[in-house]
């Protein structure tokens, strides 16, 4: 992958270099050209007033539309690096990202996936029920009245409890970290989703793969993000976070086998990244 464009000071000097020769070589030429072409009409006083005049007004009319022209070439080069820059920097982005998503997609198996927002609707039926957070209170309720609800839609007791902790650390995260949020629970054949979400900051993409799988890993001081937890005990989880809010979707099966204890994770120097992404 190629690096990020950058225009070199040289190469803008040269630029309005050129745009100013040009103007001072085409006004030199009207002025010579000018006064010869003047010199072929016989002497007089009245046309040597007149010639002079209307030889300033067209040196201002033909250099004025000279520099308009030799302006806009200038300014249509700066325009175009530019461009070229943003999307250098949107595709690194993208790249960066999907790098992310592949990679925390492969590190758990396939069972926390990173969406983007316009996957997220295909993935949810109507809501079954829904409930506003915004205190410790709130999450209480919400986490009761998921497992009510999970069990109502024939999940076992301990399938019920996993997911009442799951959302409990989802809803914690949602108010820690935006101050509050919606929870709403689905059902859609044999899976129950349960949906938080929240309007805060987000997950910045650099902070993301420590942030969904480092143990104990925080934003903030005070709180622990709960995912490796959270994977441990649910089926699947569905990740769409950016500057406007983050929604996690946690995925339940009814006929889910018993989850093996998660093995102890191993600290790991990360791999440098690419240089276009930093």
């Amino acid at each position: 992958m190629g690096g990020i464009p950058n225009p070199q000071p040289g190469e803008i000097y040269r630029s309005a270099l050129q745009t100013a020769l040009g103007y001072a070589v085409a006004a030199a030429l009207w002025v010579l050209l000018s006064d010869l072409l003047l010199a072929a009409f016989p002497p007089s006083t009245g046309w040597v007033l007149w010639r002079s005049v209307i030889k300033g007004w067209l040196f201002i009319l033909i250099t004025a539309t000279l520099l308009y022209a030799l302006l806009r070439r200038h300014a249509d080069r700066v325009l175009q690096a530019e461009r070229s820059y943003r999307d250098a920097v949107q595709n690194a982005e993208e790249q960066k990202r999907q790098f992310f998503r592949n990679t925390i997609a492969g590190i758990t198996e396939g069972k926390l996936i990173v969406r983007d927002p316009e996957e997220i609707v295909p993935l949810l039926p109507p809501p079954l029920c829904a409930f506003t957070i915004t205190t410790p209170r709130d999450a209480a309720r919400a986490r009761e009245e998921v497992r009510r609800a999970a069990l109502a839609l024939g999940i076992t007791e301990e399938q019920a409890d996993d997911l009442e902790v799951a959302a409990g650390e989802a809803i914690t995260n949602a108010i820690k970290h935006a101050q509050g949020g919606e929870v709403t629970l689905h059902a859609d054949g044999d899976k129950i989703l349960v949906r938080v979400t929240d309007h805060g900051p987000g997950i910045a993409d650099l902070m993301l793969p420590r942030a969904v799988l480092e143990r104990g890993y925080s934003t903030k001081p005070s709180l622990g993000m709960g995912y490796t937890l959270m994977l441990h005990l649910t089926d699947r989880i569905h990740l769409c976070t950016g500057p406007g809010g983050t929604i996690v979707i946690l995925e339940q099966h009814r006929d889910s086998a018993p989850r093996p204890a998660p093995a102890p994770q191993k600290q790991a120097n990360p791999a440098p990244l690419p240089t276009a992404w930093v």
